[in-house]
């Protein structure tokens, strides 16, 4: 992941370069105009750097309309996140018909159900043509899903690379004064490479959207939610399969690919091992044990005594139910009590596959474990 956020940082800082005086976007004081896209409004957890640039963007209120996730009015944008631009402006929104617009969306969720969830983090800010934006690092590789999206999807109409992974801020509507300008230049400095908000994907909006993304505008063809954290049981990904499981450079393979992995392991005369039933092999990477993707289920009451305390672990056998080191609900096959969604407790439902639970409450989770894809759940 790292290479791939160089690769954003350097676009946007060849953006910035190129616009280093943002003028008025003609098309804000025009007819609503529209794109055929899919985006999501996300859940976001704002830094106080965020709010304070705000704050210090109301100079351009009188040029500018702003950004938020929390204000939904006329004189509002909505803060939004675009997974793809299908078509650019401007679109017909009665152009095409109801099935293309099932059969595109489909295949753009199926896309998504093959990564793990993910965050998208944002740090500094770079100017555009028309205005600013927040400069987003994904925590998976949303260019390979965008990759998948042009080989299956015909008749595409890109408005340019979308080889960033950015949230909108602000658009001119009237022409920067001088002031602003040098204003937006200490802007871009000051916050360059702070921490200033997250968006997780809750639920993925597919139809028409407008350079503003208000709710009275946008007109969505369809939606859906966005799979819960997913944890790949014995880093197993299509069913299970004794030669593959708890193999450590599978493991190691879906970690780098943003998955979180359950895996089997025990404490012997010293020595780390994995296996389910029994120890199998000998732990070569440690630092597994105490990985931040990892939830280590010890098969001994030694592994769970000399188990190191940064671990995420648990143990269980035939129990309904066990705490995790970090306080989540690990409940056995065909467990679970849909939290209220008030509620601070987390849950983790196992093996999905093997239980009678609908797809809803699957997805009311705040984790699966299962030896499949959610793909495998749509």
């Amino acid at each position: 992941m790292e290479e791939f956020h160089q690769f954003l940082r350097r676009n946007y800082q060849r953006i910035d370069s190129m616009n280093q005086r943002p003028i008025k976007q003609d098309e804000l004081n025009g007819p609503l105009t529209y794109c055929r896209a899919v985006w999501t409004m996300g859940k976001w957890e704002h830094q106080p750097a965020f709010f304070e640039l705000q704050n210090q963007l109301q100079i351009c209120k009188e040029y500018a309309t702003l950004f938020s996730d929390s204000i939904d009015d006329d004189d509002t944008g909505r803060l939004h996140f675009s997974l793809f631009q299908l078509q650019t402006f401007p679109q017909d929104p009665l152009m095409l018909s109801t099935e293309q617009h099932e059969r595109d969306s489909s295949i753009i969720q199926r896309h998504l159900s093959v990564y793990p969830a993910f965050t998208v983090f944002f740090r500094g800010i770079t100017r555009t043509k028309f205005g600013l934006f927040l400069n987003g690092y994904p925590s998976i590789p949303l260019h390979s899903v965008r990759d998948k999206i042009r080989q299956t999807i015909s008749d595409l109409h890109e408005p340019h690379a979308q080889d960033i992974c950015h949230a909108t801020l602000l658009r001119f509507h009237t022409s920067p004064s001088e002031e602003i300008l040098q204003q937006l230049d200490t802007l871009v400095e000051k916050y360059k490479d702070m921490e200033l908000t997250s968006m997780t994907p809750q639920t993925w909006e597919y139809g028409y959207g407008t350079w503003l993304q208000r709710e009275t505008e946008r007109i969505v063809m369809r939606e859906w939610s966005s799979h819960p954290r997913w944890i790949l049981h014995r880093g197993l990904t299509h069913g299970p399969d004794l030669s593959l499981e708890n193999n450590e450079n599978r493991i190691l393979e879906r970690i780098a690919e943003g998955w979180e992995i359950e895996m089997d392991v025990w404490f012997l005369s010293g020595s780390w091992w994995i296996g389910h039933d029994h120890p199998t092999t000998l732990l070569q990477h440690r630092e597994l044990l105490t990985h931040p993707q990892c939830w280590i289920h010890c098969k001994n009451l030694d592994a769970l005594y000399h188990i190191p305390k940064e671990s995420h672990h648990f143990v269980h056998d035939r129990d309904v139910a066990t705490l995790t080191s970090k306080n989540y609900i690990w409940y056995n096959i065909n467990q679970f009590i849909t939290p209220n969604p008030n509620s601070s407790k987390k849950s983790v439902i196992v093996l999905p596959e093997k239980s009678t639970f609908s797809k809803e409450t699957i997805w009311n989770a705040t984790a699966v474990c299962s030896d499949y894809l959610p793909l495998h759940f749509l």
